[in-house]
């Protein structure tokens, strides 16, 4: 039987103009070309900064506690938990919003 293998010279040639793009987004998730998820781990740590900021607008202008809490679990965990509690930072990413104030000291340790 014969072996189906490719090897370099089999594969095309690049066509000029075109670009090779390094990262393709599959759902929303950031796939980069060595099959690495590090573009979208940082994309959703960047959101995350953001709506942090957000939080602490929102605190400052007297938002009760218990809404924070539930905003934040619906912007910012919610993002988080989609395609990311693989990835080493997310725990430590939670325990820094419990520690201020934007989610419960009871939140779920994952």
């Amino acid at each position: 039987m014969a072996r189906l293998a490719t090897t370099r010279s089999d594969l095309p040639q690049c066509i000029t103009g075109v670009d090779r793009i390094t990262t393709m987004k599959f759902l929303g998730v950031a796939v980069s070309d060595n099959l690495s998820a590090d573009s979208h781990i940082t994309d959703v740590l960047e959101l995350s900064s953001c709506r942090l900021y957000a939080l602490r607008v929102l605190r400052s202008h007297g938002m009760p506690t218990i809404a924070l809490h539930e905003i934040t679990i619906a912007t910012t965990i919610a993002r988080l938990l989609y395609a990311a509690p693989a990835w080493w930072g997310f725990e430590r990413f939670i325990s820094k919003m419990v520690r201020m104030g934007y989610l419960p000291a009871e939140f779920p340790d994952w």
